[in-house]
């Protein structure tokens, strides 16, 4: 399945619970059957992007019985805008596969309003999973920012409920063929230049790196930092000691960097929630960012590089 967005109101469709809006109309007589709601979460540190209202998400089969997602977001200028995105992305290949694809932009009969068709379906990267699968998947998701950043852009809203795992990918698979990224969420991706010099959040808060919580701009090493607390919060089930602070908390930027920079506060907050034969590499990771003082110069291949036991 898919991920965490609110689910809106029930009449922004045109349907009435329980019962779903049965067909989306899309393409030359293309169809989507819905057959769930994806699950919601209202964690306020969900996602930034539920500061512009409320987003509904769908899953259904198409007319040739392939999975495919619904999504109909926020505000019409924010569909426009990953439609935008959407198409841009599509002109590169390098990222075939491992970016969620838009088939069509369709409608219920009963709401005129656009909803965007997406395939392929992803699901959350399951806390249980083997840990060289997982850094694997982590592997390919940094692999990703650096093509993303070739062609002069960044995703700007990373977090573990945007890097999902292939519906079709194998838990017991430890190789690449095996385990398959899934970028989505693609309405916050940004020109790298416009990201260094933004003076405002965009983002996760519970993945953001120190900078980006600073409002000093986001870069490829801030995408980097953002996949090691994605990592941390896989590899710990879920927690992270600054889970309970929001964005606007004054104290969020420094208690993260505080945990991060200290080899001891690290150990304390972090490792001991982790699994022992995790603890070298985010160690690893914790002073490529952080020792000794805290960086945004990472790149790809440093960060790579890590990503062993």
């Amino acid at each position: 399945m898919w991920h965490r967005w609110l689910a809106s109101t029930s009449q922004a469709l045109g349907y009435l619970p329980p019962k779903l809006p049965s067909t989306i109309s899309f393409g030359n007589e293309q169809r989507m059957h819905v057959t769930a709601k994806v699950r919601d979460n209202t964690s306020k540190l969900a996602s930034s992007s539920m500061l512009h209202g409320k987003v509904m998400v769908f899953l259904g089969n198409l007319s040739d019985n392939s999975l495919a997602v619904a999504k109909l977001p926020a505000t019409d200028a924010l569909l426009k805008q990953e439609e935008t995105n959407l198409s841009k992305i599509s002109q590169w290949p390098e990222l075939t596969g491992s970016v969620v694809v838009l088939r069509g932009v369709g409608y219920t009969k009963s709401s005129s309003r656009p909803i965007l068709i997406l395939q392929p379906v992803g699901r959350l990267i399951p806390y249980c999973i083997e840990h060289h699968a997982l850094l694997t998947l982590i592997k390919q998701f940094a692999c990703i920012v650096e093509q993303l950043s070739v062609r002069g852009y960044l995703h700007g809203d990373l977090s573990y409920y945007n890097l999902l795992q292939h519906v079709d990918s194998d838990d017991r698979n430890q190789d690449d063929q095996g385990m398959r990224a899934l970028l989505v969420d693609m309405q916050t991706l940004m020109p790298l230049h416009k990201a260094a010099q933004a003076q405002f959040a965009t983002g996760t808060p519970l993945f953001m790196g120190v900078n980006v919580i600073r409002k000093q701009g986001q870069c490829v090493s801030t995408e980097l930092e953002t996949l090691m607390y994605v990592l941390i919060f896989t590899l710990s089930g879920g927690i992270l000691p600054w889970r309970h602070l929001d964005i606007d908390d004054h104290n969020h930027s420094s208690v993260k960097c505080g945990v991060m920079t200290s080899a001891s506060e690290f150990f304390r907050r972090v490792l001991t929630y982790v699994p022992k034969e995790c603890w070298d590499v985010l160690e690893r990771l914790r002073k490529l960012f952080c020792t000794p003082d805290y960086s945004t110069d990472v790149t790809c291949a440093e960060f790579i590089a890590e990503l062993h036991l």
